[in-house]
């Protein structure tokens, strides 16, 4: 039911005490389907008008929406002061402040009278307010830049990702797309998890049928780079890409903006194809790889800058020769 004006709604919340006053054993929701209103509303009604002592007809007025206690406005010494010690404070603690020193400070360092303190901020924000006003906090603004391609079959991307299927049907998915033409070159499969031998072994595979492009991107994973002094003893991958020619990037943990294409097309295989389909048995799920790779390249649109809306094969089907 909707009321137009505050008297209407006064007179409701009137006719609501009465009939609870005269039926005091009906339910908050038998009192909100007579009304038709909702429980809350005459919940919150009923326990207004009970907790009044004396029922005036200022009890079922609605009630200003303004903060009981008004924000207390800084003064412009205050706010000097703040400023003052958002400089001096480093010098003491060895690093910029925020606002907790600075509110604490603000109170212990006798810059006010005992007077004066009642009226000073209780509360860190108005303490980042101040500093924001006056460009110590600078606005984030989150800025995409794009990528620059990398030129056909000049670097691929490569990681590993989990598919469920069910409790018994657990794979990894390997694949590895190239950055310049958004092309899937593989979609290694298999149950369970890849581990550092058959990793390699799987990857020697793919570049024994489709070469060795230039740069190797992929994240520091354990199966791939080996243990933390990989300087002193690099992995079999590590040696296996130094002896070819390859040159391996391995990128810092937790940035996947360092491998958008495959990142994205990990998600793409999964849900586009892999969870649709469900595959039970290692055999099925590389049937599902390899037909979707052969979409993937020749039937679907990609909306990638390099794809123009096209099939990766038919935006790029004359490509360079890789080395074997």
């Amino acid at each position: 039911m909707m009321l137009s004006n505050e008297s209407e709604w006064t007179n409701a919340r009137i006719k609501l005490y009465k009939l609870h006053m005269k039926n005091p054993t009906w339910t908050q929701k038998k009192l909100a389907d007579i009304l038709g209103y909702s429980e809350s509303w005459v919940k919150k009604w009923l326990k207004r008008a009970k907790q009044a002592m004396v029922k005036t007809l200022e009890v079922f007025t609605s009630q200003s929406r303004a903060p009981k206690n008004p924000a207390r406005k800084v003064t412009p010494r205050v706010r000097d002061v703040i400023l003052t010690l958002r400089q001096k404070l480093p010098e003491k603690y060895g690093r910029v402040v925020g606002a907790y020193p600075i509110l604490y400070h603000l109170r212990a360092d006798g810059y006010f009278t005992d007077d004066e303190r009642e009226n000073l901020p209780t509360s860190t924000s108005t303490i980042w307010r101040v500093l924001k006003d006056a460009g110590y906090i600078p606005e984030k603004v989150k800025t995409h830049i794009a990528l620059e391609p990398s030129p056909p079959m000049d670097e691929w991307e490569f990681d590993f990702g989990t598919v469920i299927i069910a409790k018994d049907a657990k794979f990894e998915i390997a694949p590895i797309i190239d950055r310049g033409t958004s092309i899937l070159i593989a979609i290694p499969a298999k149950k369970g998890t890849y581990q550092a031998d058959t990793a390699l072994e799987m990857l020697i595979d793919v570049f024994r049928e489709h070469g060795f492009p230039r740069r190797f991107r992929f994240d520091r994973d354990p199966r791939l780079i080996g243990s933390v002094g990989m300087d002193d003893f690099p992995s079999a991958l590590m040696l296996f890409a130094w002896c070819f020619v390859l040159e391996p990037l391995v990128f810092p943990p937790r940035r996947p903006d360092l491998k958008p294409y495959i990142e994205r097309s990990i998600r793409t295989i999964k849900y586009e194809k892999l969870y649709l389909n469900k595959p039970a048995t290692e055999e099925e799920i590389i049937q599902c790889a390899n037909e979707f790779q052969a979409f993937y390249n020749y039937e679907r649109a990609h909306q990638g800058f390099t794809c123009q809306n096209q099939p990766p094969m038919v935006t790029h089907p004359d490509l360079p020769a890789l080395n074997s």
